[in-house]
Protein backbone atom coordinates (compact mmCIF):
# COMPACT_ATOMS: atom_id res chain seq x y z
CA UNK A 1 0.00 0.00 0.00
CA UNK A 2 1.50 3.44 -1.17
CA UNK A 3 0.25 6.64 1.34
CA UNK A 4 0.37 10.18 0.00
CA UNK A 5 2.52 12.57 1.59
CA UNK A 6 -0.57 15.44 1.99
CA UNK A 7 -3.69 15.79 0.89
CA UNK A 8 -5.48 18.12 -1.37
CA UNK A 9 -5.18 20.63 1.07
CA UNK A 10 -1.39 20.40 1.53
CA UNK A 11 0.92 18.52 3.46
CA UNK A 12 -0.10 16.78 7.09
CA UNK A 13 1.53 16.44 10.18
CA UNK A 14 0.88 14.55 13.39
CA UNK A 15 1.43 17.03 16.11
CA UNK A 16 1.40 17.42 19.86
CA UNK A 17 -0.37 19.67 21.50
CA UNK A 18 -0.02 21.05 25.40
CA UNK A 19 -3.68 21.24 26.42
CA UNK A 20 -4.45 23.34 30.04
CA UNK A 21 -8.06 22.95 30.86
CA UNK A 22 -9.62 22.80 34.51
CA UNK A 23 -11.82 20.94 35.74
CA UNK A 24 -11.02 17.67 34.28
CA UNK A 25 -13.02 14.48 35.94
CA UNK A 26 -9.90 11.69 35.54
CA UNK A 27 -12.01 8.26 35.10
CA UNK A 28 -8.21 6.44 34.51
CA UNK A 29 -8.23 7.22 38.34
CA UNK A 30 -9.92 3.99 39.58
CA UNK A 31 -11.35 6.01 42.95
CA UNK A 32 -12.83 8.76 40.97
CA UNK A 33 -14.51 6.53 38.34
CA UNK A 34 -16.04 4.73 41.53
CA UNK A 35 -17.12 7.40 43.20
CA UNK A 36 -18.47 8.83 39.93
CA UNK A 37 -20.23 5.79 39.05
CA UNK A 38 -21.78 6.34 42.89
CA UNK A 39 -23.31 9.32 42.37
CA UNK A 40 -24.41 8.92 38.60
CA UNK A 41 -26.33 6.12 40.61
CA UNK A 42 -24.96 3.14 38.33
CA UNK A 43 -22.80 -0.25 39.15
CA UNK A 44 -19.23 -0.23 38.37
CA UNK A 45 -18.78 -1.62 35.30
CA UNK A 46 -15.81 -4.53 35.53
CA UNK A 47 -14.40 -4.23 32.30
CA UNK A 48 -13.99 -0.48 32.26
CA UNK A 49 -10.60 -0.78 32.93
CA UNK A 50 -9.70 -4.19 31.25
CA UNK A 51 -11.80 -3.29 27.93
CA UNK A 52 -13.57 -0.13 27.50
CA UNK A 53 -14.58 -0.48 24.09
CA UNK A 54 -17.34 -3.64 25.46
CA UNK A 55 -18.85 -1.44 28.17
CA UNK A 56 -22.10 -0.31 26.87
CA UNK A 57 -22.49 2.92 25.60
CA UNK A 58 -25.42 4.06 27.67
CA UNK A 59 -23.10 3.39 30.97
CA UNK A 60 -20.29 5.56 29.56
CA UNK A 61 -22.62 8.25 28.66
CA UNK A 62 -24.34 8.56 32.12
CA UNK A 63 -21.35 8.70 33.58
CA UNK A 64 -20.51 11.90 31.04
CA UNK A 65 -23.49 13.52 31.95
CA UNK A 66 -23.19 13.04 35.57
CA UNK A 67 -19.68 14.73 35.01
CA UNK A 68 -21.26 17.26 33.27
CA UNK A 69 -23.99 18.05 35.45
CA UNK A 70 -21.22 18.83 38.18
CA UNK A 71 -19.46 21.19 36.22
CA UNK A 72 -16.68 19.05 34.85
CA UNK A 73 -15.31 20.71 31.64
CA UNK A 74 -13.43 17.45 30.56
CA UNK A 75 -13.21 13.81 31.05
CA UNK A 76 -9.72 11.94 30.89
CA UNK A 77 -10.61 8.34 29.85
CA UNK A 78 -8.97 5.09 29.31
CA UNK A 79 -9.21 4.57 25.23
CA UNK A 80 -11.36 2.01 23.92
CA UNK A 81 -9.56 1.88 20.84
CA UNK A 82 -5.45 1.19 22.36
CA UNK A 83 -5.21 -0.52 25.30
CA UNK A 84 -3.36 1.95 28.53
CA UNK A 85 -3.99 5.20 26.47
CA UNK A 86 -6.08 7.96 27.37
CA UNK A 87 -8.58 9.99 25.45
CA UNK A 88 -9.32 13.86 26.48
CA UNK A 89 -12.53 14.34 25.74
CA UNK A 90 -13.40 18.78 26.07
CA UNK A 91 -16.93 19.80 26.54
CA UNK A 92 -16.24 22.65 23.39
CA UNK A 93 -20.38 23.72 24.27
CA UNK A 94 -19.28 24.08 27.84
CA UNK A 95 -15.71 25.58 27.65
CA UNK A 96 -15.23 29.14 27.13
CA UNK A 97 -12.33 29.73 24.55
CA UNK A 98 -10.71 31.71 28.17
CA UNK A 99 -10.92 28.18 29.85
CA UNK A 100 -8.86 26.56 27.26
CA UNK A 101 -5.34 27.42 26.54
CA UNK A 102 -3.73 24.90 23.28
CA UNK A 103 0.05 25.35 22.63
CA UNK A 104 2.27 23.03 20.17
CA UNK A 105 3.84 20.69 21.62
CA UNK A 106 7.48 19.37 21.72
CA UNK A 107 6.65 16.85 18.61
CA UNK A 108 5.76 16.88 14.98
CA UNK A 109 6.43 14.42 12.56
CA UNK A 110 5.45 15.04 8.64
CA UNK A 111 3.04 12.00 7.43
Amino acid sequence: MVRSAGSAMGPRELVSLDIEIEPVCDLTVPGVYNELVIRAGLPPHPDFFVDLSIVPHNHCQALAAQAREEGFTALLVPSAAETGEKNLIIYVDVVAPKHVKLENGPDRIAL
